[in-house]
Protein backbone atom coordinates (compact mmCIF):
# COMPACT_ATOMS: atom_id res chain seq x y z
CA UNK A 1 0.00 0.00 0.00
CA UNK A 2 1.46 3.39 -1.00
CA UNK A 3 0.19 6.94 0.19
CA UNK A 4 -2.22 9.12 -1.65
CA UNK A 5 0.12 11.48 -4.31
CA UNK A 6 3.27 8.80 -3.66
CA UNK A 7 5.98 8.65 -6.02
CA UNK A 8 5.95 5.29 -6.06
CA UNK A 9 3.96 4.18 -9.56
CA UNK A 10 6.33 0.85 -9.99
CA UNK A 11 8.07 -2.21 -8.11
CA UNK A 12 11.41 -0.30 -9.57
CA UNK A 13 10.07 2.88 -7.72
CA UNK A 14 10.47 0.86 -4.34
CA UNK A 15 14.35 1.10 -4.77
CA UNK A 16 16.36 2.75 -2.00
CA UNK A 17 12.26 3.13 0.03
CA UNK A 18 11.51 2.36 3.81
CA UNK A 19 9.00 -0.58 3.34
CA UNK A 20 6.98 -1.35 5.92
CA UNK A 21 6.43 -5.36 6.03
CA UNK A 22 4.53 -6.71 8.30
CA UNK A 23 5.40 -9.73 10.18
CA UNK A 24 8.67 -11.14 9.95
CA UNK A 25 11.15 -11.78 7.31
CA UNK A 26 10.18 -14.74 7.27
CA UNK A 27 6.37 -14.07 6.68
CA UNK A 28 4.45 -16.08 3.14
CA UNK A 29 3.25 -12.91 1.87
CA UNK A 30 7.13 -11.02 2.16
CA UNK A 31 8.65 -13.93 1.20
CA UNK A 32 6.20 -14.11 -1.98
CA UNK A 33 7.15 -10.61 -2.58
CA UNK A 34 10.47 -11.09 -2.66
CA UNK A 35 9.93 -13.84 -5.45
CA UNK A 36 8.01 -11.98 -7.24
CA UNK A 37 9.89 -9.01 -7.54
CA UNK A 38 13.26 -10.79 -8.62
CA UNK A 39 10.94 -12.62 -10.99
CA UNK A 40 9.32 -9.61 -12.85
CA UNK A 41 11.71 -6.77 -12.30
CA UNK A 42 14.91 -8.41 -11.52
CA UNK A 43 16.10 -6.65 -8.27
CA UNK A 44 16.00 -8.13 -4.51
CA UNK A 45 13.61 -6.54 -1.89
CA UNK A 46 15.53 -7.21 1.15
CA UNK A 47 18.93 -5.40 -0.80
CA UNK A 48 17.15 -2.91 -2.86
CA UNK A 49 14.74 -1.65 -0.06
CA UNK A 50 15.48 -0.99 3.95
CA UNK A 51 12.35 -3.55 5.15
CA UNK A 52 10.93 -2.57 8.54
CA UNK A 53 9.32 -5.38 10.06
CA UNK A 54 6.57 -4.82 12.73
CA UNK A 55 2.98 -5.43 13.86
CA UNK A 56 0.15 -4.41 11.52
CA UNK A 57 -1.76 -1.70 13.28
CA UNK A 58 2.03 -0.12 13.81
CA UNK A 59 3.28 -0.13 10.78
CA UNK A 60 -0.44 1.78 9.25
CA UNK A 61 0.17 4.47 11.77
CA UNK A 62 4.02 4.81 10.64
CA UNK A 63 3.14 4.57 6.90
CA UNK A 64 0.00 7.36 6.95
CA UNK A 65 2.69 9.43 8.97
CA UNK A 66 5.34 9.61 6.72
CA UNK A 67 7.62 7.56 8.27
CA UNK A 68 7.79 4.39 5.64
CA UNK A 69 7.39 4.95 2.17
CA UNK A 70 4.95 1.80 1.41
CA UNK A 71 3.61 -1.10 3.45
CA UNK A 72 2.94 -4.80 3.05
CA UNK A 73 0.25 -5.35 5.11
CA UNK A 74 -2.62 -7.78 6.36
CA UNK A 75 -5.14 -7.41 4.70
CA UNK A 76 -7.67 -6.03 6.88
CA UNK A 77 -5.03 -3.08 7.40
CA UNK A 78 -4.33 -2.40 3.96
CA UNK A 79 -8.29 -2.07 3.36
CA UNK A 80 -8.59 0.31 6.10
CA UNK A 81 -5.15 2.48 4.19
CA UNK A 82 -7.83 2.14 1.06
CA UNK A 83 -10.47 3.30 3.02
CA UNK A 84 -8.22 6.56 3.79
CA UNK A 85 -6.94 7.22 0.13
CA UNK A 86 -3.87 4.91 -0.17
CA UNK A 87 -3.64 2.73 -3.53
CA UNK A 88 -2.32 -0.82 -3.70
CA UNK A 89 0.85 -0.80 -5.84
CA UNK A 90 0.37 -4.46 -6.15
CA UNK A 91 -2.13 -6.91 -5.26
CA UNK A 92 -1.14 -10.09 -3.33
CA UNK A 93 -3.57 -12.73 -4.68
CA UNK A 94 -1.91 -11.33 -8.40
CA UNK A 95 1.67 -13.10 -6.90
CA UNK A 96 0.84 -16.44 -6.84
CA UNK A 97 -0.29 -16.74 -10.55
CA UNK A 98 3.26 -15.14 -11.58
CA UNK A 99 4.87 -17.84 -9.60
CA UNK A 100 3.05 -20.58 -11.11
CA UNK A 101 -0.06 -20.91 -9.65
CA UNK A 102 -3.34 -21.62 -11.88
CA UNK A 103 -5.38 -19.84 -9.89
CA UNK A 104 -6.07 -17.53 -6.75
CA UNK A 105 -4.84 -19.76 -3.80
CA UNK A 106 -6.28 -19.59 -0.59
CA UNK A 107 -4.04 -17.52 2.01
CA UNK A 108 -6.05 -18.05 5.11
CA UNK A 109 -7.73 -21.38 6.64
CA UNK A 110 -8.17 -23.26 10.23
CA UNK A 111 -5.36 -25.15 11.66
CA UNK A 112 -6.74 -27.96 14.28
CA UNK A 113 -5.35 -31.37 14.77
CA UNK A 114 -6.06 -34.16 12.48
CA UNK A 115 -6.29 -36.70 15.10
CA UNK A 116 -9.28 -34.81 17.05
CA UNK A 117 -11.08 -34.18 13.57
CA UNK A 118 -11.21 -38.07 13.11
CA UNK A 119 -12.66 -38.59 16.18
CA UNK A 120 -15.19 -36.03 15.56
CA UNK A 121 -15.82 -36.17 12.03
CA UNK A 122 -19.75 -34.93 11.80
CA UNK A 123 -17.96 -31.59 14.20
CA UNK A 124 -15.31 -30.60 11.76
CA UNK A 125 -17.66 -30.80 8.93
CA UNK A 126 -20.46 -28.64 10.55
CA UNK A 127 -17.86 -26.22 11.31
CA UNK A 128 -16.75 -26.01 7.57
CA UNK A 129 -19.91 -26.24 6.24
CA UNK A 130 -21.23 -23.08 8.60
CA UNK A 131 -17.89 -21.42 7.48
CA UNK A 132 -18.71 -21.54 3.78
CA UNK A 133 -22.41 -21.21 4.28
CA UNK A 134 -20.86 -17.92 5.96
CA UNK A 135 -18.83 -16.94 3.00
CA UNK A 136 -21.82 -17.24 1.28
CA UNK A 137 -23.79 -15.17 2.94
CA UNK A 138 -21.19 -12.35 3.46
CA UNK A 139 -20.27 -12.72 -0.67
CA UNK A 140 -23.92 -12.06 -1.56
CA UNK A 141 -25.50 -10.33 0.80
CA UNK A 142 -24.84 -6.46 0.98
CA UNK A 143 -27.58 -6.25 4.04
CA UNK A 144 -25.88 -8.68 6.11
CA UNK A 145 -22.47 -6.58 5.82
CA UNK A 146 -25.10 -3.56 7.25
CA UNK A 147 -25.96 -5.62 10.30
CA UNK A 148 -22.23 -6.33 11.06
CA UNK A 149 -20.91 -2.52 10.64
CA UNK A 150 -21.46 -1.48 13.85
CA UNK A 151 -19.05 -4.53 15.28
CA UNK A 152 -16.57 -3.21 12.27
CA UNK A 153 -15.60 0.01 14.05
CA UNK A 154 -15.16 1.72 10.39
CA UNK A 155 -14.48 5.43 10.68
CA UNK A 156 -16.56 6.10 7.42
CA UNK A 157 -18.04 4.91 4.21
CA UNK A 158 -14.71 4.28 2.26
CA UNK A 159 -13.70 2.23 5.28
CA UNK A 160 -16.78 -0.06 5.20
CA UNK A 161 -16.72 -0.35 1.65
CA UNK A 162 -12.72 -1.01 1.31
CA UNK A 163 -12.95 -3.86 3.92
CA UNK A 164 -16.07 -5.34 2.69
CA UNK A 165 -14.26 -5.90 -1.09
CA UNK A 166 -11.40 -6.92 0.54
CA UNK A 167 -12.76 -9.47 2.14
CA UNK A 168 -15.17 -10.34 -0.61
CA UNK A 169 -12.09 -10.60 -2.80
CA UNK A 170 -10.61 -13.46 -0.36
CA UNK A 171 -13.08 -15.59 -0.16
CA UNK A 172 -12.11 -19.26 -1.14
CA UNK A 173 -13.76 -20.21 -4.31
CA UNK A 174 -11.79 -23.29 -5.27
CA UNK A 175 -11.63 -26.75 -4.64
CA UNK A 176 -9.07 -28.37 -1.82
CA UNK A 177 -7.02 -30.29 -4.73
CA UNK A 178 -6.56 -27.40 -6.85
CA UNK A 179 -5.65 -25.15 -3.76
CA UNK A 180 -3.21 -27.86 -2.43
CA UNK A 181 -1.39 -28.30 -6.30
CA UNK A 182 -0.55 -24.43 -6.27
CA UNK A 183 0.49 -24.05 -2.46
CA UNK A 184 3.57 -27.00 -3.54
CA UNK A 185 4.48 -24.79 -6.05
CA UNK A 186 4.72 -21.60 -3.86
CA UNK A 187 6.09 -23.90 -1.15
CA UNK A 188 9.10 -24.28 -3.43
CA UNK A 189 9.46 -20.36 -3.21
CA UNK A 190 8.93 -20.14 0.33
CA UNK A 191 11.77 -22.55 0.96
CA UNK A 192 14.54 -21.10 -1.54
CA UNK A 193 13.85 -17.98 0.25
CA UNK A 194 12.65 -19.19 3.67
CA UNK A 195 15.36 -21.83 4.22
CA UNK A 196 15.98 -24.48 7.04
CA UNK A 197 15.10 -21.52 9.68
CA UNK A 198 11.72 -21.63 8.31
CA UNK A 199 10.75 -25.19 7.51
CA UNK A 200 13.48 -27.24 9.04
CA UNK A 201 14.73 -29.81 6.59
CA UNK A 202 11.65 -30.61 5.05
CA UNK A 203 11.76 -30.34 0.97
CA UNK A 204 8.04 -30.65 0.00
CA UNK A 205 4.69 -29.29 1.40
CA UNK A 206 3.58 -32.04 4.19
CA UNK A 207 1.10 -34.57 3.91
CA UNK A 208 -1.82 -33.43 5.67
CA UNK A 209 -1.51 -29.64 5.09
CA UNK A 210 -5.17 -29.55 3.64
CA UNK A 211 -7.50 -31.43 4.84
CA UNK A 212 -9.64 -34.47 3.19
CA UNK A 213 -12.04 -35.95 5.63
CA UNK A 214 -11.81 -39.16 6.91
CA UNK A 215 -10.94 -40.85 3.88
CA UNK A 216 -8.98 -43.71 5.65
Amino acid sequence: MVPPNSVIKSLDDLKGKRLGVAGGPLDKSWLMLVAYTLRVAFFDLRRETTPVFGAPPLLAEKVERGDIDAALEYWPYAARLEGKGFTQLIAMGDIPLELGAKGQVAMVGYAFSESWARSNDQAIKGFLRSAAKANQLLATSDEEWQRLRPLMQVENDAEFGALKKFYREGIPNRSNADNEADAKILYQFLRVLGGEELFGPATDLAPGTFWKGNTQ
